[in-house]
């Protein structure tokens, strides 16, 4: 799934995005996937690959990344993550 589609669902109102791999979009001029500044409140990325996913500056309050493969970029971000476990 590209970060395009994955704000387009979310803004439609689902949350649960467990276990996908997050890539680029074949019209993004960025190098790796972009949700920089995205409102992402109580998204469910349980097991998702999030490889240099840009979420600088993104809402991850109340976010469940439990066993996320994170290696992301961040800047300044507000990070409240949910841990069950």
């Amino acid at each position: 799934m590209d970060a395009e589609e994955l704000l387009r669902r979310y803004a439609a109102g689902e949350r649960n995005f467990a276990g996908i791999e997050l890539r680029n979009s074949v019209n993004s001029t960025d190098l790796f996937p972009n949700l920089e500044g995205a409102d992402l409140r109580k998204i469910n990325l349980r097991g998702a690959s999030l490889y240099r996913v840009n979420l600088s500056g993104a809402n991850l309050s109340s976010a469940d990344l439990s066993g996320a493969y994170q290696f992301f970029i961040v800047r300044a971000t507000c990070l409240q993550l949910q841990h069950n476990g």
